[in-house]
């Protein structure tokens, strides 16, 4: 299965095709048991502001990166595999992303993206006064 994302940077546009599998299409059932007997916590109070630093495997910020035939990965929890921050241009082709870990919350993966396979943010930081 491919999925196509087009990403909006600034004033440029930005497109991938991106294959998804699901891990249960080659791993046996006894090998993810575990992981689905956790039930997630859908009732959280809403966090407004990033409450800490974006965590990621391989950063790129404020350069021009151009790679071919890599591979990343981690198995952290709470952490992306590779973050693209401050006006950091990067061109992937031919490479394997593979991520796995838990996102320990899942408003902050949602909202702010920790624990995502591509993760493009502005600043690594939160805001030091939010109010």
């Amino acid at each position: 299965m491919f999925s196509v994302i087009c990403i909006l940077l600034a004033a440029e546009i930005a497109f991938a095709e991106i294959p998804l599998s699901d891990p249960g299409d080659t791993l046996a059932a006894s090998l993810y048991v575990a992981d689905n007997s956790i039930v997630p916590d859908y009732n959280v109070p809403f966090i407004s502001v990033q409450p800490s630093p974006l965590l990621g495997a391989y950063i790129f910020e404020r350069n021009v990166t151009t790679l071919d035939h890599t591979a990343f990965s981690t198995t952290a929890n709470d952490t992306s595999v590779i973050v693209a921050t401050d006006n950091a241009e990067l061109t992937l082709s031919y490479v394997d992303i593979v991520k796995s870990g838990y996102a320990s919350n899942l408003l902050l993966s949602s909202f702010y993206g920790f624990n995502a396979a591509i993760n493009i943010v502005g600043d690594l930081a939160p805001p030091s006064n939010p109010h």
